[in-house]
C-alpha cells in the first residue's frame, strides 16, 4: 500500500475543506488572513451544514403544545474536549491530555505546511480561546441544570423569531445566517414564521463577547 500517496490525498482533501468554499480558512495556514474580512455568518452556516456545531447546537422538533407547529431549538455549544480537561489544571491526567491535544494540532498544522513560528504562536492563542470557551460553556451548563430542576409548569422556553433574536444578540446577523443555511441546503423557508426556542440566552451573549475580543 502506498501510504505516502494516501497521506498526500488526505492533505489535499483537508486543505480544500479549509477554504472559503469549505468551512473557512484556518488562519494558522495563511499569513494573509485578516479577521476584518471574515464573514462570521457564512462561517457559522458552513460549519452547521457540515455538521460541525461548536458554538451552538440546533435541531427542529414539533411543539409539545401544538404538534402542527415546528420549533427550531438552540442550545449552547461545548469545547472539543471535556470541559474539565481545560479548567482543572491540578489533575495530572488532564494536563497530559491537553499536551497531547496541542501536539496533535501542531503536527496537523505542520503536515499542512504551516510556518513553524506561526504554529507555536497560534496554538497557544487557540488553547487560551478554548479555555475561555470552556468557562462560558460550563457556566451555561450550570444555568441550564438550575432551570430544568424547576417544575414543568414553571419552566418556560424563550421563544423568538428572527428579528427578536437579532435584537437580543445583534452582533450576529441571524437572518443572513439562516439564509445561508437554507440556500446551501436547497430549502425555501419563510423566516417570518420561523419559531425559535433559545435555551441559552446568557450563553449567546457571552459567546459573542468572546468572539469579539478574539
Amino acid at each position: 500500500m502506498n501510504t505516502s500517496s494516501i497521506e498526500d490525498g488526505s492533505v489535499k482533501v483537508l486543505r480544500e475543506l479549509l477554504t472559503d468554499s469549505g468551512i473557512g480558512e484556518w488562519p494558522i495556514l495563511d499569513h494573509r488572513w485578516n479577521k476584518s474580512e471574515v464573514d462570521l455568518e457564512w462561517r457559522l452556516a458552513m460549519l452547521h451544514v457540515h455538521q460541525v456545531q461548536p458554538f451552538f447546537h440546533t435541531f427542529v422538533a414539533p411543539d409539545d403544545r401544538n404538534s402542527s407547529v415546528y420549533l427550531l431549538h438552540v442550545y449552547s455549544g461545548s469545547p472539543i474536549l471535556n470541559t474539565q480537561y481545560y479548567l482543572n489544571t491540578s489533575e495530572p491526567d488532564y494536563v497530559r491530555y491537553i499536551l497531547s491535544y496541542k501536539n496533535l494540532i501542531a503536527e496537523t498544522a505542520r503536515l499542512l505546511k504551516a510556518q513553524e513560528a506561526v504554529v507555536k504562536r497560534d496554538i497557544e492563542a487557540m488553547l487560551q480561546f478554548e479555555v475561555d470557551f470552556a468557562n462560558i460553556s460550563q457556566d451555561d451548563t450550570l444555568d441550564f441544570l438550575n432551570e430544568t430542576n424547576q417544575s414543568d409548569d414553571d419552566f418556560v422556553f424563550n421563544k423568538f423569531n428572527i428579528s427578536m433574536l437579532e435584537d437580543m444578540v445583534p452582533q450576529i446577523k441571524w437572518g443572513i445566517l439562516m439564509d445561508y443555511v437554507f440556500d446551501y441546503s436547497g430549502i425555501s423557508a419563510d423566516q417570518v414564521d420561523l419559531n425559535i426556542v433559545v435555551h441559552c440566552e446568557k450563553y449567546l451573549r457571552h459567546l459573542v463577547d468572546l468572539l469579539n475580543k478574539t
